[in-house]
């Protein structure tokens, strides 16, 4: 799968278990600030399309 779009690295995130689980597990601490960065697993899962 080539990335193109928002739309294509959305699906790649929420068809991703382990992605997901931080997403949700962030959002439940109510941290005031926080950043995702692209990293060894992020980007593993972009380019392992």
């Amino acid at each position: 799968m080539s990335i193109q779009t928002e739309e294509d690295l959305v699906k790649i995130i929420t068809e991703d278990k382990w992605m997901m689980d931080i997403l949700h597990t962030v959002k439940t601490i109510k941290l005031p600030d926080w950043w995702l960065c692209a990293g060894k697993d992020l980007g593993c899962a972009a380019w392992l399309q």
